[in-house]
């Protein structure tokens, strides 16, 4: 890993403390895939809701293996990072990690999603804070050029890691 970045994209069965996760892509600092691919959950058997967002059927992912399959391969990745970035990573996909048996290191994770909230400055009256923006208005903001398969896990990391440069003047 070139810099110790990694940066994190899971698309799941919904939201959920019983949902699972159906797609997860890392990549490194550098734009190289550390992972992707998709896995058939073991519970929950149909998300048409979570479906109509990222597109995932059951039947994409019937003769996929469970994530418990690439659990050590996906550990060794996490292990060896020194910073997460994601898009509302720390509330969600972290999460759906740890519930997938994958320990996350006590690292520094950085949401993109909570600093481009204040950057963008949408202010929401009733929260009295800047609103949270979508990952496409992050990346329309900040000129990313290829906006057509958001909600792909791969697509979205390479997105969000695209932001995060731009916000941090590493590009």
């Amino acid at each position: 890993m070139t810099d110790g970045i990694i940066c994190i994209d899971t698309e799941t069965t919904g939201l959920s403390e019983k949902d699972e996760i159906l797609q997860l892509a890392i990549i490194n600092g550098s734009n190289e895939v550390l992972f992707y691919d998709h896995f058939k959950p073991q519970y929950v058997k149909s998300w048409p809701k979570a479906q109509s967002i990222h597109g995932i059927s059951p039947a994409m992912v019937e003769n996929k293996r469970s994530i418990e399959f690439h659990r050590q391969r996906i550990q060794k990745i996490i292990q060896n990072s020194k910073i997460i970035i994601g898009y509302n990573l720390v509330k969600f996909d972290l999460r759906f990690l740890k519930r997938a048996g994958i320990t996350v290191p006590e690292i520094p994770v950085y949401d993109v999603m909570l600093e481009f909230a204040d950057i963008y400055g949408e202010w929401h009256s009733y929260y009295e804070n800047n609103k949270w923006q979508k990952l496409v208005t992050c990346a329309k903001y900040y000129g990313y050029p290829n906006l057509d398969n958001l909600h792909d896990s791969l697509e979205d990391v390479k997105a969000t890691l695209y932001c995060y440069r731009c916000m941090n003047n590493k590009k």
